[in-house]
C-alpha cells in the first residue's frame, strides 16, 4: 500500500492548470502541504519544436520531486 493511504489519509494532489501551476506556485503549494504536484499542460508541438516557452513550463526544483 502506498504510504499516503496509511491510517485512512488521502494525498493532496495539485491538478495541472495551464497558466497557473508554474514552478513558483508549485513550490508554495508544497510548502503548504501538497503531496503530489504536476507541471502545467504543455503542447506536444512545442516540445517537438524545442520551444523555449514550453520548456519553461516543465521546469521544477528538487524539492518538487516525489
Amino acid at each position: 500500500m502506498l504510504p499516503w493511504f496509511q491510517n485512512g489519509a488521502f494525498p493532496l494532489y495539485l491538478a495541472p492548470m495551464a497558466g497557473v501551476t508554474d514552478v513558483v506556485f508549485r513550490q508554495i503549494c508544497k510548502e503548504l502541504g501538497a503531496d503530489v504536484m504536476v507541471t502545467e499542460f504543455v503542447s506536444a508541438e512545442g516540445i517537438m519544436q524545442a520551444d523555449e516557452r514550453t520548456r519553461k513550463y516543465t521546469e521544477f526544483t528538487d524539492e518538487q520531486r516525489p
